[in-house]
């Protein structure tokens, strides 16, 4: 039989709002096999490495996933999710497209969406609150 295990393991997780010079921000299709949260869309990011700063995260996962550069600008939001075993704490950071022609390495799909947009997608559990708050601030 299975023990549990009351303990419960946290996951450092940063993900960049890419915004484009009009406004739209960057969302990106998780592939149908992924363990986690198949087909669903996703503000791109990663897991935190050890000794690894959220800045220094969120430039290596958005070059090695997207092959893009990014400038990264203030942190937008925390908030975190529960899953199975463990919880997902999704640090949130504005960010700036500076230079690169996105390559997908990591996701099937990209679309830069309005704000207002983004209801119309499907986000995993730690992204709604991102989402919440983007929509709120249009108002």
């Amino acid at each position: 039989m299975k023990s549990h295990n009351n303990e419960r393991n946290q996951i450092d997780v940063v993900a960049a709002l890419i915004f484009d010079s009009c406004g739209n921000v960057l969302i990106c299709k998780r592939p149908a096999y992924d363990k986690h949260f198949p087909d669903l869309w996703e503000f791109p990011g990663g897991k935190i490495e050890s000794g690894e700063t959220h800045v220094q995260c969120l430039m290596r996962e958005i070059s090695e996933e997207l092959e893009i550069e990014i400038m990264v600008n203030e942190k937008f939001l925390f908030s975190i999710a529960s899953m199975e075993n463990s919880d997902i704490a999704l640090h949130t950071y504005s960010c700036c497209f500076l230079s690169g022609v996105l390559n997908l390495n990591a996701h099937t799909d990209f679309k830069w969406v309005a704000k207002s947009e983004l209801l119309l997608y499907r986000f995993p559990p730690a992204d709604i609150p991102v989402v919440n708050k983007l929509i709120e601030e249009q108002c």
